[in-house]
């Protein structure tokens, strides 16, 4: 992984905070390491405002889903569900 320092486990992390790019690229690497695929990602209005969503799932029937006002918030919201699967990942 990247050469700046060990990551931060995700539970860790302060949800308001403004991830780096390769943090977050690192952080979603692992979910792929980990057997998810991203299988949707989408760009919607609801009452008038921008959102993104994104929706990942697992060969095992498992899904994630994140929908935010920025691609940062909503993939934030897929890496908070995978803490458990992302921690045992960096522990291991």
């Amino acid at each position: 992984m990247g050469g700046g320092g060990a990551v931060p486990s995700v539970s860790r992390l302060d949800p308001v905070l403004v991830f780096p790019l390769p943090l977050l690229e690192e952080l979603l690497g692992r979910l792929r390491s980990l057997g998810w695929t991203l299988r949707l990602h989408e760009d919607v209005r609801r009452e008038g405002r921008r959102m993104t969503a994104y929706l990942w799932t697992h060969s095992d029937g498992r899904w994630l889903a994140g929908e935010g006002e920025t691609d940062r918030a909503a993939l934030l919201q897929i890496l908070d569900a995978a803490t458990d699967e992302l921690d045992a990942l960096e522990s291991t």
